[in-house]
């Protein structure tokens, strides 16, 4: 068990702001573990947004209170043009080297400034770190300045980059690994369970807490609305936005040439709005605000989420304590297991299963069904106090 005195630091790239799940996940672990009685600091990058450029797309230096956790922002200070060589190589289907490999990850989103606040504040006889994930520099850059004393929380997907050389140093010189699914813990233990050896089965996987916000007010009505199905995320490829857009607009079309009404696509988020068709059936709602996206979820028939790079699926999580069934890929195995163990959804792996999914959900007690039963399951195996104690547990030296 983690020491009572201990402070925590939980460094990642952006905080505070609209950055997808992992900016999710330490603001809500940084919540958790304040209300824990714990002192925690997060160290974060003064980069604005994913979506924005990274170095000229600044906050200033600062450091603020927000409810009672100090968090401080740093300057991106790294030479960001080595990571977009590297980025521009993989677009032209080359392989880069070692030099570029190691360019891609140590040049990326990071603060040469923060690596050495840490390094001048952080008692490894008493304090904690945790960073992530892998696929940004400021992971990297911590953990060789603080080898063996870092907790890394990774977000690994079987993608290029996971299998190069620079993500096997990395998990070699962390202190421990905490995974958020089993599936991500077998990934790397295909890759490299013979490099890493015994320590990798000492590695545990906690998942992450989620529980639906308390009400402090009624619930306003929803507004008036035509039946729909949902997108929740950031806006890019690499989400399979394109391709669900393709999808619906085919459902669609087929459906009023049958002379049916179809569902319409509602997309919240915020990214690349180029990849959104002008569509009558595909609508664009832009940033919501919790409230906002969680009314959306309720209202939804489904949530439609076909990304093949999931690690956990938190706004999955969500829409299931929402009691929103969830339509998911059925190439992506972490969101393809949570829709058959918990009973909340479908996966599709065509234009023509994600009809007949759509088609399914129009049945009420179907749809229903879906949703009582993922939200029992989100929350019995995320119960926040249960995945908590995990975690301080697990934490200890």
């Amino acid at each position: 068990m983690i020491k009572r005195r201990a402070r925590i630091f939980l460094a990642c790239p952006w905080f505070d702001v609209f950055a997808g799940g992992s900016e999710r996940t330490f603001s809500d672990l940084a919540r958790y573990f304040h209300e824990y009685g714990f002192e925690v600091e997060v160290l974060t990058t003064t980069s604005k947004s994913p979506y924005s450029d990274w170095q000229t797309e600044q906050f200033a230096p600062c450091e603020y209170q927000r409810d009672g956790i100090t968090v401080r922002r740093f300057p991106v200070d790294v030479e960001l043009k080595k990571h977009f060589r590297a980025l521009e190589l993989i677009g032209q289907g080359k392989e880069p080297g070692p030099k570029l490999q190691e360019d891609f990850f140590l040049h990326s989103i990071g603060s040469l400034a923060l690596i050495e606040y840490l390094k001048e504040t952080f008692d490894p006889a008493v304090d904690v770190v945790m960073t992530g994930p892998y696929y940004q520099g400021l992971s990297h850059q911590i953990i060789r300045a603080l080898p063996w004393n870092v907790i890394l929380l990774p977000a690994f997907h079987d993608e290029p980059e996971f299998y190069w050389a620079p993500v096997l140093k990395m998990l070699k010189s962390a202190r421990r690994v905490f995974f958020y699914s089993q599936l991500e813990k077998n990934l790397v233990t295909q890759a490299y369970g013979h490099e890493l050896g015994r320590k990798l089965e000492d590695w545990p996987v906690l998942g992450l807490p989620v529980e639906a916000p308390k009400e402090t007010a009624p619930q306003a009505a929803l507004p008036a609305r035509d039946p729909y199905v949902l997108y929740v995320g950031r806006l890019e490829a690499g989400k399979a936005l394109p391709e669900l857009c393709k999808w619906h607009v085919g459902y669609a079309n087929a459906e009023r040439r049958a002379e049916r009404t179809p569902l319409k696509l509602r997309i919240v988020g915020a990214g690349n709005e180029a990849l959104i068709p002008e569509h009558p059936d595909v609508l664009f709602e832009g940033y919501a605000s919790e409230k906002e996206k969680l009314s959306l979820m309720r209202g939804a028939k489904g949530l439609a989420n076909l990304s093949r790079n999931e690690s956990f699926g938190y706004v999955l999580m969500e829409a299931a304590l929402q009691g929103t069934s969830v339509i998911v890929s059925g190439d992506c195995p972490v969101t393809r297991e949570f829709a058959m163990s918990s009973g909340a959804g479908i996966p599709v792996s065509s234009q023509d299963n994600y009809t007949k999914a759509l088609q399914a959900l129009a049945d009420d007690e179907v749809r229903n069904g879906l949703g009582r039963s993922g939200r029992n399951w989100v929350r019995d195996s995320y119960n926040p106090a249960k995945i908590i104690n995990r975690y301080l547990e697990e934490m200890g030296p």
